[in-house]
């Protein structure tokens, strides 16, 4: 509203205290200072904080998930193409040689994880172990479906993507 009103709230003018909390409220979101709450219980960005935060781990795990996917479909190819591995079993190697390569890059980058490294470990490997008998069970699917085994891969990648990501941020890498 354009008219300016008094406030008996500090002797100042309605406008003047309704810029003044926007100021403090954008100041305290800067500084990640929890906000207080709203009449009726709502929250004044705390959620939007907290999604925002879930986005950008969620964007980074995926990020190091393509390096590691690269690295997992190479081993894929090389045993299928070169070796002549059954697929879900190249699919199985890859996804054990490219949880390594995501451990590393997740545990600092997505995560900021600074805990035990020994129990980390173990839990993203059990996580992986999941993710990729997952993945092996979906490649054996399309492939007896009569698919191409990198078509049943890519399937199985965004499979575990989403199920690793909750698992590894809810329990491999929780913080408190």
């Amino acid at each position: 509203e354009a008219k300016e009103s008094y406030c008996p709230v500090g002797g100042t003018s309605r406008r003047t205290r309704w810029k003044y909390e926007e100021q403090t409220t954008r100041s305290r979101q800067k500084a990640s200072i929890p906000q207080p709450e709203r009449a009726g219980g709502a929250h004044t960005g705390g959620e939007s904080r907290a999604s925002h935060k879930v986005i950008k781990s969620f964007m980074r795990y995926g990020f190091i998930g393509a390096i590691a996917t690269a690295v997992h479909y190479l081993v894929l190819i090389a045993c299928v193409e070169l070796f002549k591995w059954p697929a879900y079993l190249g699919s199985g190697l890859g996804a054990v040689v490219g949880a390594q390569v995501a451990f590393f890059g997740n545990r600092k980058f997505t995560f900021g994880h600074s805990g035990a490294m020994n129990t980390a470990w173990i839990k993203f490997q059990t996580t992986a172990l999941i993710g990729a008998l997952v993945g092996m069970a979906i490649v054996a699917v399309t492939v007896k479906l009569g698919w191409h085994y990198l078509i049943g891969q890519v399937l199985a990648t965004l499979t575990s993507l989403v199920l690793t990501f909750a698992v590894n941020r809810a329990w491999t890498f929780r913080r408190g």
